[in-house]
Parts: structure tokens; sequence; C-alpha cells
């Protein structure tokens, strides 16, 4: 024992470290560790939220690489410092313990090709995480060639929705994609383009691929490929700031942004959530500082040294104007901000409008809120569900309301005074479906105006949904389409249409500024309840409810509206559809902000960012010293040093073709050629091409689509390709190889060879005890 002490004591700190890497234990802690971090990066992980374990309702799964204190895409999240300590600790005990613990013999020969395959394994993951780099890019199938009577030429891309204006000697000509034939009958690619020539003449010119053609009036226009040069980044945040005339967009990479959680300074800089429920109860995102410095990355940047800084985040929001309180006003347009709070959890907080039906509810149709002209009316709007219409005439002389839960007030003429207009109650409609998302309630009225003329009006509970017919339609909406006898509103006789409401707390205003009322109904019957602005008023439940501010007048006011995340769209999500930024900008005693949408590609060619490609809602800031430039959100825009364009895109269906409503798709092939090289490459669904250091795969497609009010008839006019490096995946595939041949060589050869040497050592023996038997 003193000799063991006194040889430990020699080797020192060093020796303790060989041992410690020469142990078993320690290798198989270290794949434990990495398989732990692997599944939870990967699958994540499930847990209960309360002691309930037999409710599957209890049950959560997350994604932990998501949560705040990451941040981190599963690319991201094998990219850290961690995981490439685990696997280089992992490397150097699997070489420590193989050349220390296992002689290099044949028997042996299995275990060492195994660990040396685990060895190449590692540095082949860690050789490929380390220089990954993966996006998509769109490369459309065709553009028109377009040849101007003054000699000039233009380029409209074939995709639905592509437009172009061209400012020629003559004036403007406008072009547009009409439709598109991907396959037409004769063979081919085909287009139909819409021209209106300055003169206001249109024109209709159908191109085919391999066929020009020229209209006769000194327009030509021919089919030819376009292409693609460029690549965006996979997972990458950038601004792209260019003037705001177009031109080349410069991008500013975003490190450090957020990419699931939102992140805001204040609540006040988004709207309230749906149904009334604060922000902050969503998201968790306010309070929380962002303050992102977004650097120049491109030498064409026409900001320069303006200091442009990322300051919020939102992960799926959508842009939405509402009125707000304002002093005064030229128009009437009452709004109040309310607040319902209840016991043991925060106060929420609405805006309200009294015009406006889709803002005059709150709190998932609890709280309405209605504006009196007069006493009389302010009494009746306490009273419930009463509908009503308002006439007045447009230069203030006469108003008049009419409580149409009153039926003797049909078919009546009621006169406004003695101005000589009249008008009769027909009809009345409520909550009437004009599209799947949208209804409408109308009060259908015969006007009789001074002149003696008569004509209908239906009067909607939304005041741009009100339009005037001729009388022979009559009030009725069976007599035909009455849309042809739309005219013109008369704007001398207002009107408003108020359909009654039937909410557990009516809030009125009016008509003096003073004048607040509550009429609730919490249980217990209903009371009224005389209010100022700011003070609460308690319930017997301990619900309370105040307004904060009203105002007879208001001001449009835009903001991001957060959608909760169990209303979102998981698609729109993953692609981040509906993510936005605050950008901040400075130059000297200026200072400009905006939410800022994401863009999926940035394009320089406006012409290219069609609906079917990218959402495009530049924003523009006027910036002294420079002058106006637009900004979008968008990811890293990389050169990929060569170009792709598309010959072909061939659809490989089921039997019974492609219908578009269920999945008879079984391969998706896209026909391209590099830098106008002759030969045409292949790229499937699991067959990727490889040229000038990147691989291309099928990552998406253009589908076809018939014609509709809102787009023409399209598809099959892009591919959408995968791109990226594959560095490293060879090494990571010997090192597979290797483990599998070693296991291959440990659990089948291996047996063999110790079977064969038990053998001789037992013939060994017995020969042995043969001739000592003898002696």
């Amino acid at each position: 024992m003193k000799q063991q002490a006194a040889s430990d004591q020699r080797r020192g700190p060093i020796g303790w470290v060989v041992d410690l890497f020469s142990s078993v234990w320690l290798g198989i802690s270290l794949f434990v560790i990495l398989f732990v971090y692997s599944a939870v990066g990967s699958a994540g992980v499930v847990y209960p939220t309360s002691l309930r374990f037999f409710d599957a309702s209890v049950w959560r799964h997350d994604m932990i690489r998501q949560w705040r204190i990451f941040e981190m895409t599963e690319f991201e999240w094998f990219h850290t410092w961690f995981f490439y300590l685990v696997c280089g600790l992992l490397t150097v005990n699997i070489i420590v313990t193989t050349l220390r613990r296992i002689p290099l013999k044949v028997i042996n020969l299995g275990v060492w090709t195994i660990h040396t395959g685990v060895v190449v394994l590692i540095v082949g993951s860690v050789v490929y995480f380390a220089r990954k780099v993966e996006g998509d890019t769109p490369v459309i199938r065709r553009a028109v060639h377009i040849e101007m009577p003054d000699g000039g030429v233009t380029m409209l891309p074939v995709v639905s929705g592509a437009m172009r204006s061209v400012e020629t000697s003559e004036g403007v000509y406008r072009f547009s994609i009409a439709s598109i034939e991907p396959e037409r009958l004769e063979g081919g690619f085909g287009a139909v383009v819409s021209v209106t020539r300055p003169d206001g003449e249109r024109l209709v010119q159908e191109v085919v691929d391999g066929a020009g053609v020229r209209s006769g009036r000194g327009l030509g226009m021919r089919l030819g490929t376009v292409a693609q040069e460029y690549f965006w980044v996979k997972d990458s945040s950038a601004l792209a700031v260019r003037r705001a005339e177009g031109g080349r967009w410069a991008h500013r990479p975003i490190r450090g942004l957020p990419r699931y959680n939102d992140t805001i300074g204040s609540v006040e800089s988004v709207w309230p959530a749906l149904r009334g429920q604060p922000a902050e109860e969503i998201s968790g995102a306010t309070g929380r500082v962002l303050d992102l410095p977004v650097s120049v990355s491109e030498e064409w940047d026409v900001l320069g040294d303006v200091d442009v800084r990322v300051t919020g985040f939102l992960r799926y929001a959508i842009e939405q104007s509402r009125l707000t309180p304002a002093p005064s006003g030229e128009r009437k347009e009452p709004v109040a901000v309310v607040e319902l709070g209840s016991p043991g959890r925060s106060a929420q907080r609405a805006v309200v409008a009294a015009y406006r039906p889709e803002q005059r509810m709150a709190f998932d149709g609890m709280l309405a809120f209605s504006y009196a002209e007069s006493e009389a009316e302010a009494a009746e709007l306490l009273s419930g569900s009463s509908s009503r219409l308002y006439v007045a005439l447009a230069d203030g002389g006469v108003s008049h309301t009419v409580a149409l839960d009153d039926e003797r007030k049909f078919d009546v003429f009621i006169a406004l005074g003695d101005s000589g207009w009249e008008i009769r109650v027909d009809d009345v409609i409520r909550d009437l479906p004009v599209d799947p998302v949208r209804r409408i309630s109308l009060a259908m009225i015969t006007v009789r105006t001074p002149e003696g003329e008569e004509f209908v009006r239906w009067v909607a509970d939304r005041a741009e949904d009100t339009r005037d017919l001729g009388v022979e339609v009559g009030p009725g909406m069976h007599q035909g389409d009455p849309a042809s006898a739309f005219r013109e509103v008369d704007e001398r006789l207002v009107t408003r249409f108020s359909p009654g409401v039937s909410s557990r707390i009516i809030v009125v205003a009016g008509p003096g500024r003073e004048d607040l009322r509550a009429m609730v109904n919490m249980g217990g019957g209903a009371r009224e309840h005389r209010m100022n602005p700011g003070e609460s008023i308690e319930f017997p439940s301990g619900a309370t409810l105040r307004v904060v501010e009203w105002s007879p007048h208001a001001v449009e006011e835009s903001r991001p509206l957060i959608v909760p995340r169990n209303q979102r769209d998981r698609d729109a999500d993953t692609s981040r559809l509906y993510a936005m930024v605050r950008v901040e900008m400075r130059a000297g005693e200026w200072q400009g902000s905006a939410w800022v949408p994401f863009h999926r590609y940035s394009f320089d060619d406006d012409a290219m960012a069609t609906p079917r490609l990218t959402r495009w809602e530049p924003v523009a800031f006027d910036v002294p010293g420079v002058g106006e430039v637009e900004v979008i959100f968008t990811r890293e825009r990389r050169p990929l040093g060569l170009a792709v364009e598309l010959d072909e895109f061939i659809l490989t269906s089921q039997f019974g073709g492609f219908t578009g409503e269920t999945a008879s798709i079984r391969d998706w092939t896209s026909v391209i050629r590099f830098d106008e090289a002759a030969e045409m490459v292949r790229v499937s669904t699991n067959a990727p091409a490889a040229e000038g250091g990147w691989w291309f795969f099928q990552a998406y497609w253009d589908p076809p689509s018939e014609m509709s009010f809102f787009s023409p008839v399209g598809g099959m006019s892009f591919t959408g390709l995968g791109v990226g490096n594959r560095d490293g995946v060879y090494t990571q595939l010997a090192g597979g190889t290797l483990t599998v041949l070693g296991m291959m060589y440990a659990f089948y050869v291996k047996p063999i060879l110790k079977r064969r040497q038990r053998e001789r050592i037992a013939q060994d023996l017995a020969e042995s005890s043969q001739s000592g038997g003898a002696a």
C-alpha cells in the first residue's frame, strides 16, 4: 500500500487527469449527457402542470431551446460551446481509454474500429455544425421581355400578381400578368399579359414559350428565362435598406434578435390583444429591454453612419388601426378607454368606439359602448337591446332618432321637421353574412327628398357599407341583383344605424362632455351608475369597471396586435410570416421609429415581389441629410456565386392526377441549368444536385390556382430550391460506416475467433495431458 501511495504521489496531477479520462464511467456519463442534450434539443420535453398525472390535458410539451433564456433554433442548439465541449471531452476519453485499456490485437480490432468510427463521427459532426449554411431561393420559370415603342426593353416576371409601370415619351405604360398557362394544349409554357397604354386603351396579349409576338402598336413580347443569383439564409434576420425610388437593397444583419419570444419595452407600443387581454399576459413581453445596434455591412448602404437600432420584436402580430381619444376634432367619433378588473387578476383594458361596429364591444361582448345625442336617447340606450336609426341633415339643421323596436314606426313616412325630407323604415336585417368572416346589419329605408325624388338607402352599422339605390329596386333584396342599381350616396342626408346590444355592461357617454353612465347587470338585476373618468365602480362580485378616459372625438392610430399563441397558425408561425421588429433611427437631433413587418425575400426588382412569393410592405423613413429611404425586415441575402435558371417544372402525380384538394403528389422535379450551361440538371424531392460548392434540393413549389376576384389563374410559375453546403457530411458517413463495420466485427467475427482460440487451447491441453500420461 505504501508503494502504491508513493507511486500516486510521484505521478501528480497529470496522472490523475490521465486516470480520469481512462475511466469507462466517464465515457458512459458523457454519452448520457450527449444523448439527453440531443433529445431535449430535437424533441423537447413533456411534463405535467399538475399532480393529476392520468389526465391528458395536464401534460405539456415544450421546446426548451425556445425558452427566453436560450432562444435557439435546432441548428443553433448543436452549435454551442457546451455541445462542442461534451464532444471534445468524449473524444479525449475514447482515445485515452482505447490506448490505455484495449491492447491492439486482432481480436480487439472491432472495438478499435468502433472507437475510431465514433471519434471520426464526432469530428465530422463538429465540422458540419460549425460550417453549415442553409437557405432557400425562388427561381422564376419565365419572364416577359417587352420591347417598348421607343426602343427600350423591360422585363415582367411571369408570376400571378406581377405588375410594372414604364415611363416613355408617350406616357406611362402599365403591364400585368392576367393569367398563366403552365401547360398549353399544344405544349409549352404560356402567359396572358394585360397592357394599359398611355391613352387608356387596354390590350390583352398572349405570349407562348419559344414564339415572340408583336402587338402591332409598337410592342414586342417574348418569353425568356430568369437567372437567380442569390439565396436567403434560413432562420437569419436582417434589415434591408434602400432609397425610396427603388434600387439595390443593402442588408444589415441583426445579431442577438429573439426568435420565439416577444420583447417590447412598454405595453403602450402595441394594442391590447383579443378579448381585451393585456399583451403582457399573452407573451410576457413587456418590461424587457432590447437595444440591438444594426451596423453597415455593404458598401452601397445609403444610410451610412445613421444610428440604426432594433428595440422590439414580435413573433406573431398584425398591424391594426384603431381609434383613440383625441382632445378635439372636426368629425364626431366617440371613443373611450375602459378597464375591467376582477379579484386575483390584473385588469383588462380595451379601446371602444361607439360608431364602429368592430370596435364597439369589448371583453368578448360583455361590455358595449354607445353615445347619446340627447337625454332621451341616453335613456333608450341604457334600457338595453334597443336598436335605433339616427337621421340628420348634413347642414346640421334637423336631426331625428327612430327607435326600431317599435313596429308602428314602419311603413309610415316620418318628416324631418319642415325641411321637406321624409323617411320610411321598410325593414331591418341583423347579422347578414357578407363573407366568411364578416357580418353586417342593415336598416332599409325609403327616402323622399324636397325635390320629390324617392330612393332606397341601406343604412349599415358600418358607415362604409351604406348604399343608395334606385327606388325601383325596392326595399327587399329578392328582386334580382341590386348592385347594378347602386348610385352615389346622397351626402345631404346623414344616417347611422345601431342594431342594439345585449351586453351585461352598457356604457353610455353624452350628450354632454361630463355625462357618463353605465348600466350593469352582473346578477341581482340591472343597476345604473353615474361615472367620472378615472374613477372605478365596484360590483358585488368584487369586479371593477373604470372608464380611463373618453372623448367625443378620436384619431386613428396604427399599432401591432399580438395574436395569442393558441390562435396562431402553425405554418405561419414557423415561417415568421407575421413577425415584426421595431426600428429606431437617429441622425443628429432627429429620431424616427416604426414597426417593420417580416419579408421572406428582399427582391431588388419590385415586380418580383408578388403575394405568392413574399409580403411587400416597405416602411419609409425620411432621414435628414439622406432623404426618404425604405426599410424591410427580412433574412440575410448571400450570393450563390453562380446563376440558376429554371427551364421546366414537372409535377408527377398519383393515379387520377393533382386535384388541389387531396395529397395526390408523388414527386416534384425542377429542370434547371447553371450559368447558362447547355446541360440540364434535374432536382427532385430526394435527388439533389451539386454545383459550385452548394447542394440544391426541392424545397417548395408554386401550386396551381383558379381564377378569383383577387388573383388571376396561375401556378407552376416558379420553384423553391433549398440551398446548403455539406461540409463534414462525408466525414460523418465515414465515421458511421467504421462504427457499423466495427460492430459487425465485434459481434460476428470476434466470437468466431474466440471460439477457435478456446478450441485450440482445449486441444493443446488434451495433447499435453496425453503426452504426460504416456510418460
